[in-house]
């Protein structure tokens, strides 16, 4: 990375600071969300406007969902949200799918394959 020098555009959280890189001249925008689970979140942008808007919508996440939305990774939250979207016409909630796949399905991973029982049965029976 070159080296460049920072600005800060913003007071409030998160910041976004303008950088001008020394030996091309251009310039970036960037917003620093801060540490979000151990790691510090930084994204660039080539306008303001753009920094801009990244910045309203991490800040209205954080509005309406406190600082948990953090801790749940993006494509997580965007899994469930697509989840929640197919099971929302038959009135079923993410919690009752989790349950009723752990119920019908883990419990029985441990259970014999159908090719083996037979291959079994079918032995016994020649015996």
């Amino acid at each position: 990375m070159q080296e460049g020098t920072f600005v800060r555009i913003s007071g409030k959280w998160p910041r976004i600071r303008r950088r001008r890189y020394r030996k091309s001249g251009t310039i970036s925008y960037q917003v620093d969300v801060g540490i979000v689970d151990g790691r510090r979140v930084r994204k660039q942008f080539r306008t303001k406007d753009e920094a801009a808007a990244f910045a309203r919508t991490v800040r209205m996440a954080r509005e309406r969902e406190g600082t948990a939305a953090f801790s749940i990774p993006l494509a997580l939250r965007l899994e469930a949200a697509r989840c929640a979207e197919m099971l929302a016409p038959h009135g079923a909630t993410l919690t009752e799918a989790v349950r009723y796949y752990l119920k019908n399905f883990v419990s029985h991973r441990s259970d014999p394959r159908v090719a083996n029982v037979a291959t079994r049965l079918l032995s016994a029976r020649t015996r």
